[in-house]
């Protein structure tokens, strides 16, 4: 489908039903459109184009008489670092290459910024090598006289305002498992002087032993537990003092 966007030296000359609109940012007063837009077109889309290097925008305009190409790469990663997502870069389709290489060797890549070609040819399209040979672009202002009018006309990939992408959730570290608490083993019962005392030895898995009165019901239930591997010895002690 694509997106249109308009722009103009002349602000009244943009269609009032227009959603996407590029206005300029600094320089000459009549120049500083941004406002006046955003008044104009409470609507749409802005997209704020810096006419020189010492101003914050969301998109440079990289021509003669405005930004030259040494200072785009500045520019750019000023932009990002204020959490700009992907600022605009525009210039002439056949500035592209140099300016797209330029980047790259500051260390910002073309995922990092969006192109917006200047190229009438009146025909509306996307630069791309297979669309008119030229290196591919994210939007192409392809005329200066939309309608017969004096006004430039963009036509823009579907995604070229698309937000940035949500950063994924740190997941959460599980809480550590508390170590399990030892059972106090419980103190060998006083002998009874003068009888044989008896009494139910169980050797638990950590080699401790513990003692229990011997009866019938205790030995069947440790029995059974013994033969599930609950603990490591079972014995029935006599002892008299």
């Amino acid at each position: 489908m694509g997106l249109v966007m308009y722009d103009s030296t002349n602000i009244g000359d943009i269609p009032r039903d227009a959603a996407y609109v590029l206005a300029y940012v600094g320089g000459n007063p009549a120049f500083t459109q941004v406002p006046a837009a955003r008044k104009r077109f409470p609507k749409a889309r802005i997209l704020g184009l810096a006419v020189a290097s010492r101003y914050d925008a969301e998109g440079v305009d990289v021509e003669k008489g405005d930004v030259p190409n040494a200072l785009v790469p500045g520019w750019v990663k000023r932009q990002l670092e204020r959490g700009v997502h992907r600022p605009v870069v525009y210039t002439s389709a056949a500035n592209v290459a140099t300016i797209v290489k330029l980047l790259a060797s500051n260390g910002v890549l073309r995922s990092q910024v969006r192109i917006l070609s200047a190229h009438y040819n009146y025909k509306k399209h996307v630069c791309s090598p297979n669309a008119c040979g030229y290196p591919t672009a994210d939007g192409t202002q392809w005329t200066n006289r939309s309608g017969g009018h004096h006004l430039d006309e963009s036509f823009l990939l579907d995604d070229f305002f698309a937000a940035a992408p949500k950063p994924k959730p740190v997941p959460v570290p599980p809480k550590p498992t508390p170590a399990p608490t030892p059972t106090p083993v419980p103190p060998k019962p006083a002998p009874t002087p003068g009888v044989v005392n008896r009494y139910l030895r169980i050797t638990d898995k950590d080699g401790s032993d513990t003692y229990l009165p011997y009866t019938k019901l205790a030995r069947l239930r440790r029995g059974i537990q013994f033969s599930r591997g609950k603990f490591n010895g079972l014995a029935v002690v006599n002892e008299k003092v």
